[in-house]
């Protein structure tokens, strides 16, 4: 995984304590590549030969692709609707054409076959993510992870008389450091 690594951690934390294999700074690490991946609409960590079965868009000939950003498209392959149990994919590969910005594989025009409708009729394999992840993203990890890693597990506030405190829990806002550093690959939302 290159989004972050125990060392970095430890950097961050000014810790000099921390084994590459710390379950705690592990985990902190899980809670960071999990936030930044669900504020960024997308996990950027790159794949490679990624292979998916898919179904087919609703009212269009083509399949939407589940990892984002789409790098290489590698093999596609259809079941033909009217296949026998048992049929063997076909391979269209050279028929098709993908939209990288969208991740949408459609039949090219000048190839009017039909094309299959049924649930599970395409098998995708491409590589999504980014390559190389942005040291940007990296450091936005990091610093999620260093702030689930100081905070008490389960304590997020107190409060005695007229004193109270808000613990650092690893979560992105709006306006926080690593939201800043997040903003140029955030997908819009829509709602």
């Amino acid at each position: 995984m290159v989004l972050g690594t125990v060392q970095e951690l430890a950097a961050y934390a000014g810790r000099t304590d921390l084994a590459d294999n710390d379950p705690s700074a592990l985990m902190a690490l899980r809670v960071g590549r999990a936030a930044v991946a669900g504020w960024l609409g997308f996990d950027p960590e790159p794949v490679g030969g990624d292979t998916e079965i898919l179904d087919p868009l609703p009212l269009a000939r083509g399949v939407a692709l589940p990892g984002w950003p789409v790098r290489s498209l590698t093999t596609v392959k259809i079941l033909p609707d009217d296949r026998q149990t048992g049929a063997d994919w076909q391979d269209v590969t050279g028929l098709v054409g993908l939209s990288t910005q969208t991740g949408i594989v459609v039949p090219l025009l000048r190839h009017a076959a039909p094309w299959p409708t049924l649930p599970g009729s395409w098998q995708v394999t491409y590589s999504h993510g980014l390559d190389p992840v942005p040291d940007a993203i990296v450091a936005a990890v990091v610093m999620v992870a260093g702030a689930a890693f100081a905070s008490a597990p389960g304590l997020k506030s107190e409060s005695q008389g007229g004193w109270s405190a808000t613990y650092a829990d690893g979560a992105i806002t709006e306006n926080s450091a690593a939201a800043i550093l997040l903003r140029p690959w955030r997908l819009a939302v829509v709602s």
